[in-house]
């Protein structure tokens, strides 16, 4: 069984290093699209084995982008070679303790594409350790905006909605399965300062994208993790301490 995974990365220097050792454990191949880091992940991402990079050339935080012209490229570079495609950003983390037994189950019985059940993991700090990520951080609470279809059959046609959320779009009748016990955890709310470091540098490659007169908002209204509408920083603080083992 072989397994692509595709990322789109920009200046993810801090969670980088437990992303490549997490996910060298379940990936054959990793392809990335490297939005002009220049923190150190390009250099990392370069000295590891599995990265190949490929060729962007449009720059700033463009999810539309990323759907229709970028993800799609699994039909160029899997197709025909791997058997699943997994598809997550630098904070992403598709956990299973057996994930490629898994997988390999899936694929036997025919499945085509997979749902992750999604969580936000919280934490006060970064990480600090040298083993997995979900070793050192392993509380969070359900989240909505994660829950995606982010693993699937390079043989079908597989199209994502805006930042993956949503069903999907895809060709045919595709056979699915969401039952799985897969998890996304999503490696967000790490203490206010990574929080609001990360949210402001990503509302600054958006900029670039919409062309528009620029001011960071940190109380912007946005979608929170239980569905409703709220300030990020705010949620957060109210429910860093309701935080429960997910692992």
């Amino acid at each position: 069984m072989k397994v692509d995974l595709y990322s789109v990365m920009n200046n993810e220097i801090e969670l980088l290093p437990y992303w490549l050792r997490h996910y060298e454990n379940i990936a054959d191949r990793i392809f990335v699209w490297d939005d002009q880091s220049n923190d150190g992940t390009h250099e990392m991402l370069s000295n590891h084995p599995l990265v190949t990079f490929l060729p962007i050339e449009k720059y700033g935080d463009d999810n539309i982008h990323w759907v229709t012209k970028l993800f799609p490229q699994y039909e160029q570079h899997s197709r025909g070679v791997s058997d699943w495609v997994i598809v997550a950003d630098a904070d992403e983390f598709i956990y299973h303790p057996h994930l490629r037994v898994v997988l390999d189950a899936e694929r036997i019985k025919g499945t085509q594409a997979i749902w992750c059940k999604g969580y936000t993991m919280i934490s006060n700090h970064l990480p600090t350790g040298s083993g997995q990520i979900y070793d050192e951080i392993k509380a969070g609470l359900p989240d909505q905006l994660e829950n995606k279809w982010t693993i699937h059959s390079p043989e079908i046609k597989w199209r994502f909605r805006k930042g993956r959320h949503g069903g999907p779009l895809c060709g045919g009748d595709v056979i699915t399965n969401a039952y799985t016990d897969i998890k996304l955890l999503h490696y967000r709310y790490l203490g206010r300062e990574y929080f609001e470091a990360k949210d402001r540098r990503n509302a600054e490659r958006l900029e670039m994208v919409v062309n528009i007169g620029y001011q960071y908002d940190p109380k912007k209204i946005r979608r929170l993790p239980s569905g409703s509408r709220g300030v990020a920083l705010d949620w957060y603080e109210k429910h860093k301490d309701k935080a429960v083992d997910v692992i």
